[in-house]
């Protein structure tokens, strides 16, 4: 503090001199009386003004984030296939009118399939046409329905019944057709009445005629 005392009264004295325009002697005196003076240490009271600094805060804003798991559901969805067929015609059928032909009868008699002979007769028949009439005769017969008598010479296992020609040695009528429990009941040497169709008729070594669909009468 003295120094800041010393300073202060050697501008007081410059400001003094500088204003005055006195001699050297009053320079001499106020240097004197300076000297003089007693220093007493001044008491000075420094007052510290303080300009308030405002602070300003700005808030920060923490934002803290906490994810939120979201579970989303997955939906699959349940797929139906349906086989649909669908028949699409691809042509129109038309309908075909067929003429019918219409048949008049004739008045041309029906061909008689009965052949309105008896076994011996048939022979006899038979036995008085030439070889060129039997050509003909012959081929005829296949499909004649026939109702005769004759005697048993065999029945054999397949029911077959074998009957003689009267008059004949080597000649023969197979009777074929007849049930086999019926030809069981049938005896050697036997006469029997039948009726039948006759299948073919062979002339070889005899007289040989089959029949079939053959039925016992009697």
């Amino acid at each position: 503090m003295n120094t800041i005392y010393k300073i202060f009264l050697i501008m007081v004295v410059s400001v003094f001199i500088s204003s005055c325009s006195s001699s050297e002697e009053v320079i001499q005196t106020a240097i004197a009386q300076t000297q003089k003076a007693e220093i007493k240490p001044i008491q000075s009271t420094v007052f510290l003004t303080s300009t308030p600094t405002i602070i300003t805060s700005t808030p920060t804003i923490i934002i803290t984030s906490t994810p939120i798991q979201t579970f989303t559901p997955i939906y699959t969805p349940s797929i139906t296939l349906t086989n649909t067929i669908t028949n699409t015609p691809t042509k129109t059928q038309i309908p075909t009118i067929t003429p019918t032909n219409t048949v008049t009868p004739s008045l041309t008699p029906t061909a008689d399939i009965f052949l309105h002979l008896s076994l011996a007769e048939f022979l006899q028949k038979y036995n008085s046409l030439s070889d060129l009439q039997k050509k003909e005769f012959v081929p005829s017969l296949p499909g004649k329905k026939v109702q005769w008598t004759g005697v048993v010479l065999e029945v054999y296992d397949d029911g077959q019944i074998l009957i003689s020609i009267p008059g004949t040695l080597a000649s023969s009528v197979s009777l074929k057709g007849v049930p086999i429990e019926v030809s069981k009941t049938v005896n050697k040497k036997s006469s029997i009445s039948f009726t039948a169709t006759i299948q073919s008729v062979v002339d070889f070594l005899g007289l040989h005629i089959y029949l079939v669909d053959g039925k016992i009468i009697k």
